[in-house]
């Protein structure tokens, strides 16, 4: 079994998302990236980034070789809904794309994709990706910033 902690975030017109990976035989991998939000919702956006990312990385290092069960634990609720509920999904354009996005890899990985909801801030593996992402998305404004000054 593989344990996948997601966590996105929205700060000054970018948002934040990243994963860690932890599993039997697999390395311990933290990864946090910054983008322009393609949307409005801007933080869900982030949160969602997050899994898929997480799932191209297992897709792409092969993880899921290792262990055949994922486990995507989040802190927002609505990520499992809106990743796994038509009717979410019909609301809105964009997560349906990302819904979408969810189904084939999670076809390509071929895997048991399960989901656990934790508690933001309070779960000791997901500060550090929240951690993570926050000082990754901070130290990318700081450097727009430095750019605008220049």
């Amino acid at each position: 079994m593989v344990k996948v902690y997601t966590d996105g975030s929205f700060k000054e017109g970018y948002v934040g998302y990243g994963f860690l990976i932890q599993g039997t035989g697999v390395s311990e991998t933290l990864v946090a990236k910054v983008s322009r939000p393609g949307t409005t919702l801007q933080n869900v956006e982030a949160e969602l980034k997050a899994v898929l990312e997480a799932l191209k990385y297992i897709r792409d290092n092969r993880i899921y070789e290792k262990a055949r069960v994922i486990v995507i634990c989040y802190d927002m609720d609505g990520v499992k809904k809106l990743l796994t509920n038509d009717s979410s999904q019909s609301r809105n354009g964009y997560i349906k794309t990302y819904a979408e996005m969810f189904e084939r890899l999670s076809k390509e990985i071929n895997c048991k994709i399960s989901f656990e909801k934790i508690r933001g801030h309070e779960h000791p593996v997901h500060n550090r990706v929240d951690i993570a992402v926050r000082r990754k998305l901070n130290l990318h404004i700081a450097n727009e910033k430095t750019k605008v000054l220049a």
